[in-house]
């Protein structure tokens, strides 16, 4: 439970289809009673999918490879905070480039660390529209 001290204390219940809409957890409208779980339960999506059916939306230029030109879904960032897709990364890697991708320059560490900001920013986003959509905005 939430309170809300501003408003006289009033008492928010995310088990309300209402409540959880009004946060982004329901896909109801604000109507109550859709069944459609669009909230924490939307972490289970696959990202994958919500990218598919959000083909024509311009994404953020943050949020996109620049190897593969694609939105990322699993961010890695290496030494020097340039950050790719992880499958993209460890490609260029088994293809025996010990160098930066879009600089060419010779790696000095080629450890990997996920990027768990910036894959939440991309999910957040990508749900947000992904309901948007949903809901006919």
């Amino acid at each position: 439970m939430y309170q809300h001290h501003s408003t006289g204390g009033q008492v928010l219940d995310p088990g309300n289809c209402c409540e959880r809409w009004y946060f982004g957890w329901c896909g109801c409208g604000g109507g109550g009673g859709c069944g459609d779980v669009t909230g924490p339960e939307m972490g289970k999506m696959d990202l994958k999918k919500m990218i598919e059916q959000l083909d024509s939306v311009e994404v953020p230029s943050v949020f996109i490879c620049s190897i593969s030109l694609e939105p990322m879904q699993d961010p890695m960032t290496l030494c020097t905070g340039q950050t790719y897709e992880q499958s993209n990364i460890l490609k260029w890697f088994s293809l025996g480039h010990f160098t930066y991708p879009t600089t060419m320059q010779e790696l000095w560490d080629e450890s990997l660390t996920p990027n768990s900001t910036l894959s939440h920013l991309i999910h957040t986003w990508f749900s947000q529209k992904y309901l948007a959509m949903k809901l006919g905005f």
